[in-house]
């Protein structure tokens, strides 16, 4: 006879009866009956049923909470390698992201760092760009300079008052500097004739060079202006056609000379006006000259000169030389007279045209004349 059968038939008598409580099958795992809350488990055992329909006597319900012993089982198999869960270990916490909603598009992962990057790189190249155009000129003369000196320095020129020249130390062939599209360079000492020359080459072609009133200025070593003459050249400048220019100069002024500058003057300092009196007095004449300069070129000078002797004629003869040629006066034994030097070529001059005051008075001053 078959035992399960009999369990089922027993089950079924117990519930028609309604005595007891339903039969439970144990869980297969060997844990309790889920419960309610705040009630402890009840497990009631059961009787097997005899055989042959036997009638069975209800078995009497234990007390309240009497624990019951639950019908053996088979004991279930552990796979083999499969660890064996510990019902008294603590479970741990997993933090299990919100799911995405059902159907939502996966969102986009956006490379920062690839991005961050590339607009660096296109800022730099922006740099690069505006560092370019802002020095393409400078860019270009030190190319003009390597073509005509083989070298790379950049002019090596001093600030003055003007924007667009500098000093430039003569015999220094990196030295160069750009006025009104020409680019002057190359300022050296000729030991051959004993003058003083250098390049120029114009970036456009023009055809008055002489009306564009640029100056070439000659210093000592204290900055001191020693010589200054017009920039004339009598036919055109070409393109790109370089050419060389040279200054005829005393020999004081060429030794002496140290910085060249090359500049166009403002209509104010054109027209600016000085004076420098020179006086000396000897066991005969008593001398005061008076030269006058326009932008700091001699352009006229006045001469006195004052006999201290009781009787003299040389004062006369004096007078008989220049009464044709500067319109002199002769009162009580004082000699006057102007030289104008954009008229009276006639005479011997005591300065050429456009001598500077620092010349006049160093050579008045090696005389023993004092000048202020």
């Amino acid at each position: 006879m078959n035992p399960n059968d009999n369990t089922q038939n027993s089950n079924s008598n117990i519930n028609q009866a309604g005595n007891g409580e339903p039969f439970v099958v144990p869980n297969p795992i060997g844990f309790g009956v889920p419960q309610t809350p705040n009630q402890q488990p009840v497990n009631t055992p059961v009787t097997p049923m005899p055989a042959n329909n036997t009638p069975v006597t209800p078995t009497p319900m234990p007390a309240t909470n009497t624990p019951v012993s639950p019908t053996p089982m088979s004991t279930p198999v552990t796979p083999t390698n499969v660890a064996t869960e510990d019902p008294n270990a603590k479970i741990s916490e997993v933090n299990i992201p919100p799911s995405a909603p059902s159907g939502a598009e996966e969102p986009q992962v956006i490379n920062t760092t690839k991005k961050k990057g590339s607009n660096i790189l296109l800022f730099i190249i922006i740099i690069i760009l505006i560092a370019f155009a802002v020095n393409i000129d400078k860019m270009s003369e030190m190319y003009d300079n390597y073509m005509k000196t083989g070298s790379l320095t950049a002019s090596n020129v001093t600030p003055d008052n003007t924007t667009t020249a500098g000093f430039i130390k003569i015999d220094d062939t990196s030295s160069s500097m750009k006025v009104n599209n020409i680019n002057f360079y190359n300022f050296r000492k000729n030991t051959e004739d004993l003058t003083i020359g250098f390049n120029y080459e114009a970036s456009v072609k023009i055809e008055n060079v002489s009306s564009l009133g640029i100056y070439i200025e000659l210093y000592n070593s204290n900055k001191e202006l020693l010589y200054k003459e017009l920039f004339k050249v009598e036919i055109a400048l070409e393109m790109n056609s370089a050419s060389n220019y040279t200054m005829t100069l005393d020999g004081d002024i060429r030794s002496e000379a140290y910085y060249a500058l090359v500049k166009q003057y403002t209509p104010a300092e054109l027209a600016s006006k000085s004076t420098l009196t020179c006086k000396n007095t000897d066991n005969n004449y008593q001398y005061e000259n008076v030269y006058y300069f326009t932008n700091n070129s001699l352009v006229s000078y006045d001469v006195i000169k004052t006999s201290l002797l009781e009787e003299d004629t040389s004062l006369e003869k004096e007078y008989n030389k220049l009464k044709d040629k500067v319109n002199p006066s002769l009162n009580n034994k004082i000699l006057k007279y102007s030289v104008n030097l954009d008229e009276n070529t006639s005479i011997e001059l005591l300065y050429p045209k456009g001598t500077t005051p620092l010349v006049v008075k160093n050579k008045e001053i090696a005389k023993k004349w004092t000048c202020e």
